[in-house]
């Protein structure tokens, strides 16, 4: 009985210690206000989206994948229809007490092709407030602001 009020003991006063060791992951899901810009402004109006971001710790920095999918509203004097593109995501982030940015690169599935994105989010305790520039290697139509706020899991 003695042995096993030790093992409890022992593993009462460990345990926390040792979990708070271990990597959290770092969930975010929200929506935001998509602005195209350049060429893309022309024939697109403001839409909006919503974005679901996983991220682990490696070492001082951040690991972040994202999933987006955004509406750009067609504008009916240059004759197009609502553009949806989903785009996936990955790359560093360094974060700091209230300040997280990084830069990701990934596809954007409207324009078939590869990209960059690169952030900041400004972390407000369980709620975030964001803001990207997303845009294509090749094609110069291929760029938009989106402006976000989100939960934090």
């Amino acid at each position: 009985m003695r042995r096993c009020l030790l093992v409890i003991g022992f593993v009462t006063l460990v345990a926390p210690a040792a979990t708070a060791q271990l990597p959290v992951l770092d969930l975010r899901l929200g929506a935001h206000a998509g602005m195209p810009t350049g060429d893309l402004g022309d024939a697109y109006d403001t839409g909006f989206g919503v974005y679901g971001r996983l991220g682990a710790p490696v070492g001082p920095l951040k690991l972040m994948a994202s999933a987006t999918w955004n509406r750009l509203k067609g504008i009916a004097t240059a004759s197009t229809t609502d553009l949806d593109v989903v785009t996936v995501t990955a790359g560093p982030h360094f974060g700091m007490a209230m300040l997280d940015v990084g830069i990701e690169g990934g596809y954007f599935s409207q324009f078939q092709e590869f990209g960059a994105s690169p952030n900041v989010s400004l972390k407000l305790l369980r709620y975030e407030l964001t803001a990207s520039y997303n845009m294509t290697f090749q094609d110069p139509k291929g760029s938009w602001l989106t402006l976000g706020a989100g939960l934090r899991f």
